[in-house]
């Protein structure tokens, strides 16, 4: 018997996961079921039992990006719930702040996995966060990887739908000289698509400060 170990891929999402798996543990066996516009990864119900540990580990590891930027937006939904909530704006980098657990996901998910191949973002630390309708507006500092190490700027624009889930995810980022070279949204000859978000970045030229807008395709306009 099959037991679904990944859902709610596409077809190309569910092979790229077993070649995947295949190369790290070619002994346990895994195939495609296919339900009504989805695919499902499965293994036989005495390797699930069996090898649980190893699957556990793969699909952490290896699962669709797709689906990290979806787990990444429920979190921050979450938090920004939390916030709303309880009128608790306060950025602290210890204890229970809603909003340094936003800004860790904006620098692990987000420009992890969109922005560039790796990462260049040492942390966001917002001056101030304020409420505007069912969302915020924060403004502070960011520190860069690439080149010196210095202070920088950055901006989020986030919000909720009705239903408490992400509506609006606009972030911008880099050198406070160059944010004005940002378009006041992405346009087709700046933009690159990516998992659902557009990216638009910004620089002198090849080996310059730079500076980059991250937003969520449907509130690209």
């Amino acid at each position: 018997m099959a037991v679904a170990i990944l859902s709610g891929l596409s077809r190309e999402e569910a092979e790229a996961f077993i070649a995947s798996a295949a190369h790290r543990h070619p002994a346990i066996p895994l195939s495609i079921l296919e339900r009504e516009g989805s695919s499902d990864v499965c293994a036989d119900d005495e390797d699930a039992a069996r090898y649980a540990d190893v699957l556990q580990s793969l699909v952490a590891k290896a699962r669709p990006t797709r689906l990290r930027l979806q787990e990444m937006e429920m979190r921050i939904a979450t938090h920004l719930r939390r916030m709303l909530d309880t009128g608790n704006f306060a950025y602290a980098s210890s204890g229970d702040s809603p909003l340094h657990e936003i800004c860790l996901e904006l620098e692990y998910k987000l420009v992890a996995f969109v922005a560039s191949e790796g990462d260049f973002v040492d942390g966001f630390a917002p001056g101030y966060a304020d409420p505007v309708g069912s969302g915020i507006f924060m403004r502070g500092a960011c520190w860069l990887f690439e080149g010196p190490n210095r202070e920088q700027r950055f901006e989020a624009d986030i919000s909720l739908h009705d239903d408490g889930t992400l509506a609006r995810l606009d972030l911008r980022f880099g050198d406070k000289e160059l944010f004005a070279s940002l378009p006041p949204a992405p346009n087709d000859a700046s933009l690159t698509e990516r998992h659902g978000y557009f990216v638009t970045h910004g620089a002198r030229d090849q080996n310059a400060p730079w500076v980059y807008r991250i937003v969520k395709s449907e509130n690209a306009r």
